[in-house]
């Protein structure tokens, strides 16, 4: 069974909202529907986002996919929803040469694959799950740090969902263990501070 009950579903159509819509805000449609949609939700012709952080999302997102599934965990339905958000995230940034690159993506770049190595090779299924949520965190801090520098540049309606998505996912867990819901929390930290970081935008002047 993919959905086992409503806070799943929910997650689901959140997810599956926000990536259409983080997608659509950084293509920039000159459809004036998808515009004023984009707008809304607080995505305009500043938006942009951090090419690192989408493209260890694709490796994050596949990994947990693939653990899902052989676990035989659930929302599978969810993953893909993600993978496929993150993969098409990083093509469009791809396609409109969006690939900066600073210290926290060469930070990103070093630590990232040092936490998901510690992961794949523990035994212990909760050392495995707090290297693995690092490693997510750390991915989001290039994304996090651009928010700080430009708040404008990220669209904060957007976030928002995403982080209501992590609210309905943590509650849709078996239970409040380390397994099952330390990876729901560091997302929901990192989205959360990403949306905080937007309303700077509101002191600077």
């Amino acid at each position: 069974m993919f959905l086992k009950n409503i806070h799943e579903l929910i997650t689901l159509v959140l997810a599956m909202f926000a990536s259409l819509l983080i997608c659509l805000s950084v293509y920039k449609s000159k459809n004036r529907n998808i515009i004023e949609l984009v707008k809304f939700f607080g995505g305009d012709k500043e938006t942009d986002q951090n090419f690192v952080f989408w493209g260890f999302s694709i490796l994050i997102d596949a990994l947990t996919l693939i653990t899902t599934r052989e676990t035989g965990g659930t929302n599978l339905i969810l993953n893909i929803v993600y993978l496929a958000g993150s993969i098409s995230m990083t093509l469009i940034l791809l396609r409109k040469k969006k690939m900066a690159f600073g210290w926290p993506e060469i930070f990103v770049g070093v630590l990232t694959p040092i936490c998901l190595f510690i992961w794949l090779k523990t035994g212990d299924d909760e050392i495995g799950m707090i290297a693995f949520t690092t490693a997510v965190c750390l991915a989001y801090f290039p994304q996090i740090v651009d928010t700080f520098r430009e708040p404008k540049q990220t669209p904060r309606g957007i976030f928002f969902v995403f982080l209501l998505a992590e609210i309905f996912s943590l509650f849709s867990a078996d239970d409040w263990s380390v397994k099952n819901c330390y990876y729901s929390f560091g997302n929901l930290f990192c989205g959360a501070t990403v949306v905080l970081l937007t309303f700077r935008k509101n002191y600077r002047h």
